[in-house]
């Protein structure tokens, strides 16, 4: 009996969900802020430069001491 009861409760539910879905269909209002994925702040991002790994001059890497300690 207790199943079933959770069962119903269950469907009304999702029944609810389905009917709150279809009234609301057509006033979509996003809760972030609208400028999050304007085209400026995607440019600014890409702006950003970061020096790549490949960017290091052989003077440089040839320098490094890679043993970790002094000997």
């Amino acid at each position: 009996m207790i199943k079933k009861i959770i069962g119903v409760l269950a469907t009304l539910a999702t029944l609810a969900v389905i009917l709150f879905a279809a009234l609301n269909f057509g006033n979509y209002t996003s809760l972030l802020p609208e400028d999050l994925f304007s085209g400026q702040a995607v440019t600014e991002a890409v702006e950003e430069v970061v020096p790549d790994a490949d960017t290091t001059t052989p003077a440089e890497s040839e320098s490094a001491d890679v043993s970790g300690g002094e000997e």
